[in-house]
């Protein structure tokens, strides 16, 4: 209700979209979400302000969980030009490529985050993104082309990162 009543305010951040968006992602209620998160980053964008990382994490989540995948994919790419070093739209991108049978470009981008890692202070970095969770799919991909040595290994690695 306090976010509703600031929303109403002509001058409000674009902050307050975003907080919006979150918690109807919450609630399940994704195509809402999603409307508020893209209106976030427009109004930072207006402002001539570059559009903080989370936003772009919110909105591929989004995107994700909706299994609006085929879409994603020229958007994230773009996100991530933005915020190269952010772990978690890397793990985004090879979630989606990896949805889309893509397993050579996904293998690239589980590398990609494994290679960032988990440990950033400019992010909102979920945990595993950049460890456990990429060597899983990482195995996975390996697994898909074929490489049953190489997801071996890739899967004991997820094994012990988690324990990290």
């Amino acid at each position: 209700q306090l976010l509703q009543q600031e929303l109403s305010d002509p001058a409000h951040s674009p902050w307050i979209e975003y907080h919006l968006a979150s918690e109807f992602y919450r609630l399940e209620k994704y195509q809402l979400a999603f409307q508020l998160v893209n209106q976030s980053i427009l109004l930072f964008l207006q402002k001539s302000q570059k559009p903080p990382s989370l936003l772009y994490k919110l909105k591929y989540a989004i995107l994700i969980e909706t299994d609006s995948l085929e879409g994603a994919l020229p958007g994230i790419e773009k996100a991530i030009l933005l915020y190269p070093d952010y772990v978690d739209l890397h793990f985004y991108m090879g979630f989606i490529l990896y949805s889309l049978e893509n397993y050579k470009e996904a293998l690239q981008a589980f590398e990609k985050c494994i290679e960032l890692g988990d440990h950033h202070t400019e992010h909102l970095v979920l945990k595993g993104m950049g460890s456990f969770k990429a060597w899983r799919y990482k195995g996975l991909c390996l697994e898909q082309l074929g490489k049953m040595d190489e997801a071996q290994d890739a899967f004991r690695y997820e094994k012990k990162t988690q324990m990290d």
